[in-house]
Parts: C-alpha cells; sequence; structure tokens
C-alpha cells in the first residue's frame, strides 16, 4: 500500500456483528475536497476499510484507483463482501457537491471495479442507506456501526494544525496584532477592550479569540 499509511488494523473478527466483521483506518495525502474541488495544499485524509471473515485484500486494488483518480476524499468508508465492493460517501457530497457528483462517482467506481482482473459488482451508499451490503446485519445496527466508526476516527479530511505560538497567548486587557479588522469580544458582565488587528497572519486569530475567552472566565 505505497499510497496509505495505516492508524489502525485488526486482522481478525472483532465482537459479533455481521461474519467476522472487522476494520482497519488508513491515512493519504489528498488533493481534491470531498465535492472535487482542487486544494492549495495536500491535506491528509483518513478512512476506513470494513473487513468480513475472508479478510480479502484485494479490496485496495479499487481504492488505490480511486486514490489515482482523486477520488477518494469523496469517501469515508470502503468494504467488500462476497465479491462486491462497497464505497461510503462523506456527507459533504450530499451537502454541498453538485447534482450530478454522486452520478459521477457511480460512474467512475463502477468503471474502476469493472476493469480489475476479477471484475466486481460496485454499490455508492451514504452512511444512512438502507440495505447496506458492507456488513451482513440489520440495517440500524450496520448505520450504528459505521457512524460509531466515522466519529471515533474522525473520518474524513484532517483539519490543518496551526504552529503553536505561546507569545500570542499572553493575557492582557488588550490584544493588539497587526490585521486589517478589529473585533469587539462581550463578557458576562463587562465588555474587553477592542482587539485591534493590522495586516494579520489570520490562522492566529482562533488563538486570540481562545485566550480572551479564557481571560474573560
Amino acid at each position: 500500500m505505497k499510497f496509505f499509511k495505516t492508524l489502525h488494523d485488526e486482522q481478525g473478527p472483532t465482537g459479533y456483528l455481521g461474519r467476522g466483521t472487522h476494520y482497519s483506518v488508513l491515512r493519504a495525502v489528498v488533493f481534491h475536497d470531498a465535492i472535487g474541488n482542487p486544494l492549495p495544499e495536500g491535506p491528509l485524509a483518513d478512512f476506513a476499510v470494513i473487513w468480513d471473515e475472508d479478510h480479502d485484500t484485494r479490496v485496495f486494488e479499487p481504492i488505490e484507483n480511486i486514490y489515482r483518480r482523486g477520488l477518494l476524499s469523496s469517501f469515508l468508508i470502503f468494504g467488500e463482501r462476497k465479491g462486491s465492493f462497497t464505497a461510503i460517501l462523506s456527507d459533504d457530497v450530499h451537502r454541498k457537491s453538485p447534482t450530478d457528483r454522486l452520478a459521477v462517482l457511480k460512474n467512475e467506481v463502477n468503471e474502476i471495479c469493472q476493469s480489475l482482473e476479477d471484475p466486481w459488482p460496485s454499490e455508492v451508499l451514504n452512511l444512512r442507506s438502507e440495505g447496506n451490503p458492507i456488513i451482513q446485519a440489520e440495517s440500524k445496527k450496520v448505520h450504528l456501526y459505521l457512524e460509531n466508526l466515522k466519529m471515533l476516527w474522525q473520518l474524513g479530511i484532517v483539519p490543518p494544525k496551526v504552529a503553536f505560538n505561546p507569545i500570542l497567548l499572553k493575557r492582557s486587557t488588550n490584544f493588539h496584532f497587526q490585521c486589517d479588522q478589529t473585533i469587539v469580544l462581550g463578557t458576562r458582565e463587562s465588555s474587553i477592550s477592542a482587539i485591534s488587528f493590522r495586516r494579520a497572519n489570520l490562522t492566529c486569530l482562533a488563538y486570540l479569540i481562545s485566550a480572551a475567552r479564557d481571560y474573560m472566565k
């Protein structure tokens, strides 16, 4: 798996859901967001693979092809069961993408799976789809398992981390920082002085606001 870093890897069945259900979580660098827009920098994206009792690693063949086509960030979870490939969409695909995005993704995944040496049928679904074949179990149990997996590992594009600068967190009744705008924060009992910003590195703004709120508690 030259494109992916393994974050978590279960080699055998865990619990009693379905037929030997277990999972792995992997990470890759991506260059498009969930709806296909190019990104200025390559953020990380985490996704899961659901295994059944046979732990068929051929599932990585279509996943790697999905990655090569720049589509990986549109998905959160993949799985293969009984020779059928399932790809679970990011919620952003439904909330933010153009109406034809889903059809494009289905066609791409189907084309990839049919081009394999041993072709597989495929399905592209969302987390709440009824009759999801990725796990052989009741739909409500499958839904709960997938939602918990998404929550536990925060699947999808990883938010960027801002470099920590302790100087910016110095507590004071006034915060002065270079930027092109002025922000005024209120307190429960009084108001804090206006924070004056001119020509700023705006990535520090969140830290300033956090420090101000801590000060006002």
